[in-house]
């Protein structure tokens, strides 16, 4: 601007010199944001990858917790401090602040407002909410991997695609953190502590009632496998013939809870309820029909197959073998058709425990993989590689701007608006 009033410029040449300065320093701004945006997700990416190894070798409860702390920091950075990630945390900027001003303000669980409440009113900012959020759930399932701890090597790096909707389903993956520490408790007969954590997961979410019986039954769930053929013709069959408007007996099904009166009063329920219609068809809003392209059909299928196939053979090498098997397939089943984000809550719930089930298989392909033909070593590491695929890929992948800033990006802002 100096140089444009020094040179005393006609209004029209000052105008295009202004407007090139700022698009170059938009560029620069936009280089900056994705240069760090590729840093930090590629740090989280390898630290993933490698850090397995360490916490595998740290025996002593005081060992592996200490070892823990960088991981859990290093998720909590990476996706806790990315701002106005997605649409809810958008959203729950709104919901955080009117909790904490009045718990009468907003229609949420008790837990979730009592705590929105408590961390608004000692000054934790927004932004710090969800990186605690983040810390917690991190926390959580390296509570519950302990119970895997030899195997993760290969379970760590499987995680982050697998909790990937945490950057939208924040109070759900909230609630679910309780979940995995019930499920913890119960692997340890800690059944009062099991029903507490419970407890709290359905006062963060009460939707995550429908995950109750996994529970309640696992003794029964742990019993036999899902035959593994019935499995394999079942994952096909959902990624490439069957579809969520097949399953149009939900629609009744909904009716016929809202007329018992079983999922409660709640507005929240009785709008889902009601859309059920709208959900199969993908028009409820923001929470419609996801798109998969032909190739995130396949890569699960390369991964899964081959693990449902020979997992049979290692099924006994970890305390309720059973038990996570089921749950696995049941969510490599579901996945594929639940691309509707009220049932995709679901199905990411139990394909969350792929990361267990893969890993094990994947650490005894490359524990016999001098005793074993070399193919069934390639098909296992290639089933390893489609895996931590996705999370590789968003390095380059993320186009948009507005999904690499991190909150000392936000330029004061609190939040973006929904795009």
């Amino acid at each position: 601007r100096d140089l444009v009033r020094s040179r005393g410029l006609g209004d029209v040449y000052k105008r295009q010199i202004i407007a090139i300065c700022s698009i170059n320093v938009k560029l620069y701004i936009m280089s900056d944001i994705i240069t760090t945006y590729i840093l930090i997700n590629g740090f989280c990416f390898f630290v993933f990858l490698f850090y397995g190894k360490i916490l595998a070798k740290k025996g002593t409860f005081k060992e592996y917790y200490l070892a823990s702390i960088f991981p859990i920091l290093t998720y909590a950075l990476t996706y806790g401090l990315r701002f106005g990630r997605d649409i809810d945390w958008n959203l729950y900027y709104f919901r955080y602040k009117a909790l904490g001003e009045s718990l009468h303000n907003e229609d949420y669980e008790f837990l979730f407002s009592m705590l929105c409440h408590l961390f608004y009113n000692i000054g934790i900012p927004y932004y710090m909410f969800i990186f605690l959020q983040c810390a917690f759930l991190m926390f959580t399932i390296l509570v519950f991997l302990r119970n895997f701890r030899q195997y993760l090597p290969f379970i760590l790096p499987l995680l982050l695609p697998l909790i990937s909707t945490n950057d939208c389903y924040i109070r759900w993956w909230f609630a679910f953190s309780f979940f995995i520490l019930s499920l913890n408790s119960y692997l340890h007969k800690n059944n009062a502590w099991a029903l507490l954590w419970f407890l709290c997961a359905f006062f963060i979410h009460f939707g995550i009632i429908v995950l109750a019986p996994i529970i309640m039954f696992a003794p029964f769930i742990n019993r036999r496998t899902i035959p593994p053929i019935i499995a394999i013709v079942l994952m096909f069959a959902t990624s490439f013939i069957l579809s969520l408007s097949s399953f149009t007996f939900l629609i009744n099904l909904s009716s016929q809870f809202l007329g018992l009166g079983l999922v409660g009063s709640g507005e929240k329920a009785d709008i889902y309820l009601n859309s059920t219609q709208d959900l199969i068809n993908g028009d409820f809003g923001r929470l419609g029909l996801y798109e998969r392209s032909i190739m995130n059909k396949i890569r699960p299928l390369i991964a899964f197959i081959p693990t449902v196939y020979f997992m049979r053979n290692y099924i006994d090498k970890i305390k309720y073998g059973i038990f996570f098997y089921n749950l696995f397939v049941i969510g490599a089943i579901l996945r594929p058709i639940c691309l509707v984000e009220i049932l995709d809550r679901y199905a990411s719930s139990f394909a969350f425990f792929s990361c267990v089930v893969c890993g094990v298989y994947f650490y005894q392909a490359y524990k016999n993989r001098n005793t074993q033909s070399l193919l069934y070593f390639i098909i296992a590491m290639l089933g390893l590689f489609v895996s931590v695929w996705p999370t590789l890929s968003l390095l380059w992948k993320t186009e948009n701007v507005f999904d690499m800033m991190f909150i000392w990006d936000a330029g004061g802002r609190n939040y973006l608006p929904i795009r």
